[in-house]
């Protein structure tokens, strides 16, 4: 169990560092490289968090990742929303309503791995594309 703990404090950190700093090296050349790496820094401690509910954890570690998805879902739509990246917005979107720690909506685990998967890809899709981004601002720039 200190291995979980561990881990779901590496996360954590990922995920707060992602989501309060806005300073990267990166970022000094391009414009919007920091909103960028924190996205992707959200999605990567997101994925992570998701991949771990394939394992025989208790409920309380779902619950913590519904608050996980929860926050950084609406921190990318807000990104994603600025930049007009409708399909962005609107898969950030459905992740915070299927993870929704306040209306949780209530499936057998067999459908909730499916679910995962999706989201997985969703996450891995968003990524992409925000590191797309990066690439195309860094080309721009010089």
């Amino acid at each position: 169990m200190n291995l979980y703990v561990l881990l779901i404090v590496s996360v954590v950190i990922i995920f707060v560092i992602g989501l309060v700093s806005s300073k990267f090296g990166i970022g000094k050349k391009v414009q919007n490289a920091p909103d960028f790496l924190k996205t992707i820094m959200v999605n990567i401690s997101m994925t992570v968090c998701i991949a771990l509910l394939f394992f025989n954890l208790p409920y309380s570690y779902f619950e913590f990742v519904r608050f996980m998805v929860l926050i950084g879902g609406i921190f990318n739509a807000l990104v994603y929303t600025r930049y007009q990246r409708t399909a962005s917005v609107l898969l950030s979107s459905i992740m915070v309503i299927m993870f929704n720690p306040l209306i949780p909506f209530s499936f057998d685990r067999s459908e909730w791995l499916k679910l995962d998967v999706l989201v997985l890809c969703a996450l891995a899709v968003l990524t992409s594309l925000d590191f797309k981004e990066l690439r195309v601002e860094n080309k721009s720039d010089v």
